[in-house]
């Protein structure tokens, strides 16, 4: 979940460095538990422990819920805190598909291929923006709508629900990451050719 929400779908702070205090602030705590949480994640569903997967997916699912809730309601809205929430999400969704390519759950290998390349792509851009603009861009409507459909698959194929209503919901979320996919696309080639003061290039 976005941690401040606005109109915009990009940050550019005047000073975009990261303090050791940001670190401790409540939401950003929240969103680090979510990461350590993602190993865990993976190993119980590679061994199939389906109440421990149930446990730790529904901590994940509420620290995604009230780390941006926390960073408004505290006032501790943070650039360090835009980083974590979706390398988080991303982290925790991620966790659950490689465990159930790992275990040989009833997963398509090629939608996990598609969700991974995506990911991917979207890491190494944001990496690319920050380096040459120092632009922090942020989650859209697209890419929100996209974790939570898939999140809702996995919780289907976590429950073993049966054929093919799983299979469906993760189709549908996929038309979603596709759009999201192309949304972001366009959003990083504008924000690139950007032209940003020098004063600003600078960390």
């Amino acid at each position: 979940m976005q941690r401040c929400s606005d109109s915009h779908q990009f940050i550019q702070p005047p000073d975009i460095r990261i303090s050791r205090r940001d670190f401790f602030y409540v939401g950003n705590i929240v969103s680090i538990l979510r990461l350590l949480v993602s190993p865990f994640i993976l190993f119980y569903v590679v061994h199939w422990h389906r109440d421990v997967i149930i446990i730790l997916g529904s901590l994940a699912i509420l620290s995604d819920a009230l780390d941006g809730y926390l960073a408004r309601r505290l006032n501790q809205c943070s650039n360090l805190g835009k980083i974590l929430d979706p390398v988080a999400d991303k982290m925790a969704i991620g966790a659950v598909i490689l465990g159930f390519v790992l275990s040989n759950q009833d997963f398509p290998l090629w939608a996990f291929g598609i969700i991974i390349f995506r990911d991917s792509l979207i890491v190494v851009g944001n990496i690319i923006l920050f380096y040459r603009v120092r632009i922090i861009a942020k989650s859209n409507w697209w890419g929100k709508c996209t974790s939570f459909f898939l999140s809702v698959a996995l919780i289907l194929y976590v429950f073993d629900f049966p054929d093919p209503i799983a299979f469906y919901v993760l189709c549908f979320s996929l038309l979603f990451l596709m759009m999201s996919s192309w949304s972001y696309s366009q959003q990083l080639l504008r924000l690139l050719q950007t032209e940003i003061p020098p004063h600003k290039k600078t960390v």
